[in-house]
């Protein structure tokens, strides 16, 4: 993790080019994270950097001071990112987006239209990547152990093609927690309409457990975190 102290910038490798992250983190629900961002020319990350910058600090560079800030905060609460989660009666629909509208307007048919990449494990993608779809009775609930994490549809449809093509990631980082990882979401018998989440990533289980969580309401004034990402540097993970 390369640092620079005049605007700290936390520099994070992934598989297609580098993301900047802006440091400190903001705190706040989503909307607030969001204008924070935009006052500061950064935008919040998709979940698959979220996964880059955790196993920065987490595994590659652990004894950095700003690696051991991150880490604490995965273990207080949960990170907000720009990946949008829509609930239907079939199953679940998650698309990396450009802003919270974005999340908020999310509708099915537009969605199931974009469906034409390819299908891997059970999750069905868009040509581009930015949007997958999997059933509900692929996705598994109960924790899991970490080199199996990275094969549940629910993680692949929330984070992308990033457990597909670096599925160590996730399994190197879900070590690092005391408990197994595992999912949260909606379940078929409690959806009989559309219904928008946003995804978070960080852990439950009083601090222990990497956690994707796919049905975070959309409407929940918690306090959460983010990294605001260099506008340059938001090459989304395909």
């Amino acid at each position: 993790m390369e640092v620079e102290e005049e605007r700290t910038r936390l520099k994070v490798p992934s598989k297609d080019g580098e993301i900047v992250f802006v440091y400190p983190a903001k705190r706040g629900d989503i909307w607030r994270l969001e204008k924070q961002c935009n006052e500061d020319n950064t935008t919040l990350p998709v979940l698959s950097q979220q996964i880059d910058l955790f196993y920065d600090a987490e595994v590659t560079d652990p004894k950095n001071k700003y690696s051991r800030e991150i880490s604490e905060l995965m273990r207080e609460g949960q990170g907000y990112v720009l990946t949008g989660v829509l609930w239907i009666e079939e199953g679940m629909y998650a698309k990396d987006c450009t802003s919270v509208s974005e999340i908020e307007s999310m509708n099915e048919r537009e969605l199931q239209e974009k469906l034409n990449g390819d299908t891997h494990n059970h999750v069905i993608f868009s040509k581009e990547g930015l949007i997958r779809f999997t059933p509900y009775e692929n996705i598994i609930y109960r924790e899991q152990k970490p080199n199996k994490f990275p094969e549940n549809p629910g993680v692949i449809a929330l984070s992308g093609k990033i457990a597909l093509q670096e599925p160590e990631k996730l399994e190197q980082l879900a070590k690092q927690f005391q408990c197994k990882p595992g999912f949260l979401g909606l379940r078929k018998q409690e959806v009989n309409k559309p219904i928008q989440r946003f995804a978070v990533l960080g852990s439950y289980f009083d601090g222990f457990g990497l956690t994707f969580d796919g049905h975070y309401p959309y409407n929940l004034n918690g306090d959460c975190f983010a990294f605001g990402v260099e506008k340059s540097g938001r090459d989304i993970c395909v």
